[in-house]
This record gives structure tokens, C-alpha cells and sequence, in this order.
């Protein structure tokens, strides 16, 4: 028996140890709340390495990753505390990270921001979280995805 030192969640329902391995144990008797990461498992050790760079980057700024998940397609989201999904694709991430930096602040009525596409060589695509309590189709439509 080894004991292991969570550092992360990994997918649903496992950890991510201190060593670098998955392993499963009761999620509700962590001391903490750890960041969520997923992706291929074999790919565990650079989505830690991604995270923990990512989180440099944006900490600095004042914000802070809660997920990070690469996808099937090797592309990379990053869901923020308090914040919205930042889609940062396949490359240049770190570009496209500063990007977001720079225009976020600029962009009003931030808790109605549901993701930003930063894929785009120039610019960012917002995409909106509905108006709640409404039901009116109208409402949905008077903010569509608009590129910045």
C-alpha cells in the first residue's frame, strides 16, 4: 500500500496523485477543493504541466483556472473561478491567454459571459449565457455571439 497525495481531480471521479498517477478514493473526504483536469489519461502529466502554467499566467492578472480539460482533439478549454470558458484551441495558447488579459476587462456585463473563443487569429467570438427567468426567445436573441 502507497500512500498517494491528491494535487488534482481528474474527469469525474479520480484524482490526479502527487507522482503523477490516477488513482480513485472517496472524492468527499478531500480536505481542500482541488482544480478539475481532464483529458486522454495518458496525457495527465501535460495537462498538470499546462494547468500549473496557465495558472502562473492568469494569477498574476487576478484570475484563476478551476478546470482545464484537453480534449480528444488535443485542444485545450479552461473554465475560470468566477469567470466564463475560455476556449483556447489547438496552439498559441499563451498568446491567446494575454489576449483575453487584455480585452476581458474591457467587455461589459461580465457575469453574463458563458465562454470566449480565442481561436481566432485577431480578436475573440463571446458567446452568452441566456436570460434566466424570462422564457422569451427575444431576450435570447438581443445578445447574440458577437466577435470582439
Amino acid at each position: 500500500v502507497v500512500e498517494q497525495t491528491p494535487r488534482a481531480r481528474w474527469g469525474e471521479d479520480r484524482l490526479l496523485s502527487d507522482r503523477g498517477g490516477i488513482f480513485k478514493a472517496p472524492l468527499e473526504r478531500l480536505k481542500r477543493p482541488l482544480v478539475k483536469l481532464s483529458g486522454p489519461d495518458d496525457m495527465a502529466d501535460r495537462v498538470w504541466a499546462e494547468y500549473k502554467r496557465y495558472e502562473r499566467i492568469l494569477a498574476l492578472n487576478g484570475y484563476h483556472v478551476a478546470a482545464l480539460n484537453l480534449t480528444a482533439r488535443h485542444s485545450w478549454e479552461l473554465q475560470l473561478t468566477e469567470g466564463p470558458v475560455l476556449i483556447l484551441g489547438r496552439g498559441d495558447a499563451i498568446t491567446r491567454l494575454q489576449r483575453f488579459i487584455d480585452v476581458y476587462p474591457r467587455l461589459e456585463e461580465h457575469e453574463r459571459i458563458a465562454y470566449l473563443d480565442l481561436r481566432y487569429d485577431t480578436g475573440i467570438a463571446v458567446g452568452w449565457k441566456p436570460n434566466e427567468g424570462t422564457g422569451n426567445d427575444q431576450d435570447r436573441r438581443q445578445k447574440p455571439n458577437s466577435r470582439t
